[in-house]
Parts: C-alpha cells; structure tokens; sequence
C-alpha cells in the first residue's frame, strides 16, 4: 500500500468504516477488529502502514476533545453558506494562541523530567491546570503534534518529544509566558522563591515559645526566572498528584520520636 499524499484529508470515520454517529463503544469494536487484522504480526493480512492509520484515527476518534474538533473540520453537513472572519478577534488571539502553546510545552517538558515513569497528560488535566478550553486545547494539540513537538499515547495522553524538548531550551519562555495561561490556583505559588534557593538560605531563628519567624519571599531575578516551573509544579500536584519524595531526616512527628524511645 502507498503511503498517503502529504496534506490530503483522512477522514477516520471511513479508515475505521464506522458512521459519524458511532458511540465509543462501537469506536472501540471497530479498532479492535481492525487491528487484528492488519497487524503487522499477522503474517497473512498484516499491513504495517494501514496498522499505523488505524492507530491515528483512533486516537483522535476516541478522544472526545480530538473527535469534536475533527468533527469541526469535517463538516456533518450541506456547506454554511456564509463564513464569518472577524478579522480583530483573530488577529487579537495569534499571540495567545502562541502563548497558549509554550505553556503546555512547558508543562509536559515539567512533566517528563519530574516523572519518567507517567509522563503523559490527560487532555482533561491539562484543562484542570490550565487555563483553555477544549476547543483552544484541540488546535494547539494539533499544532504541536504536527511540528512534531508532542506526541498521544495509546491512552490518549499528551507526551513532550526529544525534539520538544530542545525547542523548549531552544526557545527557553519567560515567567511571563507561562503564567498568564495557568489557573489561579498556580498563580499565587508562582510569586515563591524557588525551591533551591530556600534550601540554599540559612534556617530561621526560634525564639523561645513562638514559631520560626521567616521573611516574607523576594521577587529576585533568578525566582522571577523560575517561577514558571513553580506553577507548573503546584498545579501538577493538584490535578495529577503530589510526587514521591523521601521523609526527610529528623522530621519526626511526637509519635515517631515515642517508637524510638521505645
């Protein structure tokens, strides 16, 4: 089988002979079938390229966010007869739309390094993070999956590349990139110094009978640098999770320090 032209339209629907209408079920059922037969380990009707068309309509079929915009650019119907273009609107969005894709470079570049072992992202996480909606979502989405810079798993989450990876460090973004697209919850953690320098400070002073005093947070170059990835970081452990660290040493609660003693 030939591979396709570059830039001709795939309609999924027809690569996984199923109506428009289709539930996520019969979706599920039509691949399957599909996939069975075209795998490239049968050694009868195996056929790698048609394996791998399979695979993209499915992923973009399955994902409710993904089909809805397919469906957009499909058409269900006979042609609107009049196009609206306003042109203010468009122009006014290009740099959001700019912005909209270095944060979630920014947050699944985050994402790979703090956990190789789950990476990938949920499109409905991302929207708990940040601050788009599912159409906004769907174009960037394709956009940075077509330039290659990000990459869906059979599970339908979103992944940084090697390439997206580089062109992150490449293009390296600016707190103020970033924040403008994060949610509020992300927003306020932004504003700490970040987590080296804390630790890099000297501890703060105890008096007798009242809690540590500790200076409130500086804006300095170097946190300003970072804050992003101090966004990105809270609202990954909001949406998804906190990551795994190690109890740290002589932190011990009253119960611990009476097993000791013991």
């Amino acid at each position: 089988m030939s591979a396709p032209l570059a830039g001709k339209f795939t309609d999924h629907y027809e690569v996984l002979g199923i109506d428009p209408k289709t539930d996520e079920n019969g979706i599920k059922d039509a691949y399957a079938n599909l996939a069975r037969k075209y795998s490239p380990t049968n050694p009868q009707t195996g056929d790698k390229e048609k394996f791998a068309e399979l695979n993209a309509s499915y992923e973009v079929l399955i994902d409710p966010h993904l089909r809805k915009a397919f469906d957009g650019v499909r058409g269900g119907g006979a042609e609107d007869t009049e196009i609206a273009f306003p042109v203010a609107e468009f122009l006014g969005d290009l740099d959001a739309d700019a912005g909209r894709r270095a944060c979630l470079l920014s947050l699944l570049y985050y994402r790979r390094k703090a956990n190789s072992i789950s990476p990938g992202i949920s499109m409905r996480q991302v929207e708990s993070v940040m601050r788009v909606d599912a159409e906004q979502l769907g174009f960037i989405t394709w956009v940075l999956k077509q330039q290659g810079l990000i990459v869906g798993d059979d599970k339908s989450r979103l992944l940084i590349t090697v390439a997206g990876i580089e062109y992150v460090e490449k293009n390296r973004p600016q707190a103020s990139d970033i924040q403008p697209w994060l949610r509020s919850n992300a927003e306020q953690v932004a504003m700490r110094p970040p987590a080296k320098a804390e630790a890099a400070k000297p501890g703060p002073v105890e008096t007798a009978g009242k809690p540590p005093l500790r200076d409130a947070p500086e804006l300095t170059a170097q946190g300003m640098a970072t804050a992003g990835l101090s966004s990105l970081r809270s609202a990954l452990q909001k949406s998804i999770g906190p990551l795994t660290t190690a109890k740290p040493a002589g932190n011990q609660t009253v119960d611990d320090k009476t097993a000791a003693k013991r």
